[in-house]
């Protein structure tokens, strides 16, 4: 009895190991398609209408200052014009 719980709780941390590495390369994946950028898109003009770097909120009072950029930015594309936001939280 003692051996097959042993080996049950083996079977499990290898199934969980196997779980954690196909997570991971599924992430990996979906974040390389999302930056990649299409070879076929066009590029337009742009103009930066705002850009500042921001503190972000402290969740202590004895945190460090970490600060971010924002970029807010302006573009055409065939007579219409369209506008944009970087930032972390978004």
């Amino acid at each position: 009895m003692v051996l097959l719980s042993g080996l049950f709780c083996i079977g499990i941390a290898f199934l969980a190991l196997v779980g954690v590495i196909v997570l991971l390369y599924i992430n990996h994946t979906c974040s390389r398609e999302k930056v990649a950028i299409r070879p076929n898109w066009p590029t337009v003009p742009s103009r930066v209408t705002v850009a500042r770097v921001e503190e972000s909120v402290r969740t202590r009072v004895d945190d460090d200052a970490f600060y971010s950029p924002y970029i807010e930015f302006e573009y055409t594309v065939a007579g219409q014009v369209y506008t944009g936001t970087l930032s972390p939280r978004n």
